[in-house]
């Protein structure tokens, strides 16, 4: 199974003491339920989707034994497709293992189970499929430079940038990176190259409509703009030259680049002395700025890890509580 990951900004898990909420809000943030699943999450095991109650009713709660979806579907009371659904993702993840034959009477199938019982050991797997990524992702981008650096044009002198407005941040920034080992090329035109970066890191998606990547107002304001015009500053409606479309679209792209720490901005003043926003590729380099990328996924990934010990931790004193009686028929 390909390994996937969403990565998101780092933040510190929920604070809630049920482990199902917590899950839901874990999932959601490395991409395993979609974000537009019951965003609130009640934290009641009936409203909980699958792959939650997968995890935790099952894996969690019960480590030492091998599962196949047919008895997860069974135990939780959902169908087994959406069992597989979830198993498909956590495998995707690395944290589930295969296991060898269950035990007499068991159902047949596929049997799974929670690498080393628990999520923080599973998440470990996580973590260094990740940092494998981000170290290929980082050979793609020096690649990049070092094909596109001896042709760049020597940016035109500018006023210069107002003092305390160097790298100012935006209040609406998002850091949001996908993590994946599909195959990266090594060869090819610097075009194809910086397309395939996109793509893998997340910034393009699969699903074009049917559009050639190129001709895509995210790439051409990344490639054209950012990579070709290096230590150049770029105002936004000199962004919007080089990528044709409309100012929501063009701001929608230019804050998820500048979210992954790839572009930087700053303040000049204008030929009336009025400060204007003008941007540029960090530092002027893309293997350098993917070095900031490189910092704030490798925070992701920390704070992830604290949110599954948080879980393990919920999920424990939950099996160690006292079970409550179920209330008697009258």
């Amino acid at each position: 199974m390909p390994f996937s990951l969403r990565l998101e900004r780092a933040a510190p898990p929920v604070s809630s003491d049920d482990p199902r909420a917590v899950a839901l809000a874990f999932l959601r943030k490395v991409g395993a339920v979609s974000e537009g699943y019951d965003p609130l999450g009640d934290g009641r095991e009936a409203s909980a989707p699958p792959p939650v109650r997968v995890l935790v009713d099952c894996l969690l709660m019960e480590p030492e034994r091998s599962w196949s979806a047919a008895e997860m579907a069974t135990s939780i009371g959902v169908p087994v497709g959406q069992v597989y659904r979830a198993l498909l993702k956590f495998e995707a993840l690395d944290w589930v293992a295969q296991a060898e034959g269950g035990p007499k009477g068991a159902l047949a199938g596929k049997r799974f189970r929670l690498r080393f019982g628990r999520l923080v050991d599973a998440w470990r797997f996580t973590d260094l499929a990740a940092g494998l990524c981000l170290e290929r992702y980082a050979r793609l981008a020096h690649l990049i430079e070092a094909r596109v650096a001896p042709h760049r044009d020597r940016p035109a002198g500018r006023a210069a940038p107002l003092r305390g407005m160097e790298n100012a941040p935006t209040a609406r920034e998002t850091f949001v990176m996908e993590l994946s080992d599909q195959p990266l090329p090594s060869e090819g035109a610097p075009k194809d190259l910086a397309a395939a970066f996109l793509q893998a890191i997340g910034l393009i998606g699969d699903r074009t409509g049917g559009r050639k990547v190129a001709s895509l107002p995210s790439f051409r304001m990344f490639y054209a703009a950012f990579v070709l015009g290096g230590e150049r500053w770029w105002s936004f409606d000199e962004l919007g030259k080089q990528a044709p479309s409309t100012r929501p679209t063009l701001l929608k792209h230019l804050r998820r680049i500048e979210g992954l720490d790839l572009v930087e901005r700053t303040a000049i003043p204008d030929e009336l002395g009025f400060p204007r926003r003008y941007f540029r590729l960090r530092h002027g380099s893309l293997s350098r700025a993917f070095e900031f990328t490189d910092a704030r996924a490798r925070l992701a990934l920390d704070s992830m890890a604290r949110w599954a010990e948080h879980l393990d931790k919920l999920v424990e004193e939950e099996r160690a509580a006292p079970k409550k009686a179920a209330p008697r028929a009258k």
